[in-house]
């Protein structure tokens, strides 16, 4: 499980192994997005500003979610990636160096940049 606070106070997003990601209200504690994979959800990022998230998964995806509305924005698919990964990679870790650039860590132990 992978947990992280988003900015503010705004919420908590949590990865869990039942293959969602949940996002609940840091105050009252109720669920307002539920984030679907195909896998366990084992990593998390959220921007400094707070309008997006990312996710992680052994389902050899990272997508990038509206923490506002829970919609997906982007999805990165490391199978499709085979020039840089000889099979396709599970997830293990997201990151962000900025509100332009979003990493992910492959668990063939490739850093992979993801471009939007």
């Amino acid at each position: 499980m992978a947990v992280t606070a988003l900015p503010a106070g705004g919420g908590v997003l949590m990865g869990l192994n039942d293959h969602r990601a949940v996002i609940f209200d840091a105050c009252s504690g109720d669920l307002l997005h539920t984030l679907l994979h195909d896998g366990v959800v084992g990593s998390v990022a959220v921007a400094a500003q707070g309008g997006f998230a990312l996710t992680g998964s052994d389902d050899e995806t990272a997508r990038r979610w509206n923490v506002q509305n829970g919609k997906i924005i982007d999805r990165w698919d490391m199978e499709a990636r085979k020039s840089m990964h000889a099979t396709g990679a599970a997830i293990v870790a997201v990151g962000l160096k900025s509100n332009r650039q979003y990493f992910a860590l492959a668990g063939d132990g490739r850093l992979v940049q993801l471009t939007p």
